[in-house]
């Protein structure tokens, strides 16, 4: 609510001060990578399983999602160069801000960072869905 009075204000403030506010803006993605380290650290992996869950988030993630986009973008008639940018965000990682959000409302934030973990590492390691999708996108 204050940047908006300052906004119809016409009101700047003095550059250290937005200087500070970048700073910290450009700290929430280390902080967030702590955060899951931190978690990490604290998942017992021994009572870990790979369920049906997992699963079902990694084929939405990279599979349904980006297809179902397509589809939409298609259905829209969005430009191409937009239909490739959709897609392709539709289509990565589940966000590290996810563990941060799932905390801070009392939710189960170690399966939202082992999934940020899984969805990391099947993305790094999925060539085949990389490649459908790009296959998608040169139609």
């Amino acid at each position: 609510m204050f940047a908006v009075i300052l906004i119809l204000l016409d009101i700047h403030l003095p550059k250290f001060l937005l200087d500070t506010c970048k700073y910290f803006g450009n700290l929430t993605t280390p902080l967030a990578m702590l955060f899951i380290v931190i978690t990490i650290y604290s998942v017992n992996f021994k009572e870990f399983k790979f369920s049906w869950d997992i699963v079902a988030i990694i084929l939405v993630r990279f599979l349904i999602s980006p297809i179902l986009i397509l589809v939409l973008c298609n259905f829209a008639n969005v430009p191409a160069l937009m239909t490739d940018v959709f897609v392709i965000q539709a289509a990565i990682p589940v966000m590290t801000n996810t563990a941060i959000v799932s905390k801070s409302y009392n939710a189960d934030y170690e399966y939202a960072t082992v999934n940020t973990i899984v969805t990391t590492i099947a993305y790094s390691n999925l060539h085949a869905t990389v490649n459908l999708e790009l296959e998608l996108l040169s139609q």
